[in-house]
């Protein structure tokens, strides 16, 4: 009967699972769908150009790709985390109003976060984040084409679960599963350009416990 139960003992202390702890680090690939949305130009004679309803779209192995990158501190299964997503848009040509030839956010409709995560259950992660969109637009109205630098464009938020594997003491695989919302009024060359953004993302990761 003592062996049975010191057996049980350390069947039991064997699946027990630590808190997670300390700092990690990951690298990830995926895509997101993109809800449509309506983009409004304003241009700087104070005309308005108005396109409904445009289909947006990620094309996240395009050069360059869509990717995120994040580090985190762990401490009792919470974490605070810094967060950089390059998120791209792609308008619909179609859906654009005849005066808007091209209209890319390719070097990047980019989000940065300050996130809050903890562990919900057992290899799955729960995060909250608020940050801000940097853009970098390629835009072409009456053909003129604006193709300004990167710049600080509005707010952005997210929601998001996570799956986590372990591949080694130091090494995880995660996939994550993402709903943002994103508001950016970005500067161009001849006005400004209002650019919301709802999304779904998933999300392939390489995590690091350093």
């Amino acid at each position: 009967m003592h062996k049975a139960t010191l057996f049980v003992t350390a069947l039991c202390c064997s699946f027990s699972v630590s808190a997670k702890e300390g700092w990690e680090a990951s690298f990830g690939l995926g895509g997101a769908l993109n809800l449509q949305e309506s983009i409004t130009i304003k241009m700087d004679n104070g005309e308005r150009i108005e396109s409904n309803s445009v289909s947006l779209n990620t094309k996240p192995f395009n050069s360059p790709p869509y990717y995120n990158l994040r580090t985190g501190y762990w401490k009792d299964d919470t974490a605070w985390e810094l967060e950089f997503i390059h998120h791209k848009l792609y308008a619909n040509a179609s859906d654009l109003d005849d005066r808007v030839q091209n209209f890319e956010i390719t070097d990047g409709y980019n989000l940065l976060y300050l996130n809050y995560a903890a562990v919900y259950t057992q290899g799955w992660n729960v995060r909250a984040g608020f940050g801000v969109v940097i853009p970098h637009p390629d835009v072409t109205v009456d053909n003129q084409r604006s193709h300004g630098g990167y710049q600080l464009g509005g707010v952005t938020t997210q929601l998001a679960l996570e799956r986590e594997f372990v591949v080694s003491n130091s090494v995880l695989f995660s996939l994550e599963g993402k709903v943002t919302y994103s508001y950016a009024e970005i500067d161009l060359d001849y006005g400004k350009a209002t650019v919301p953004n709802t999304a779904l993302h998933l999300l392939g990761q390489f995590k690091f416990r350093l």
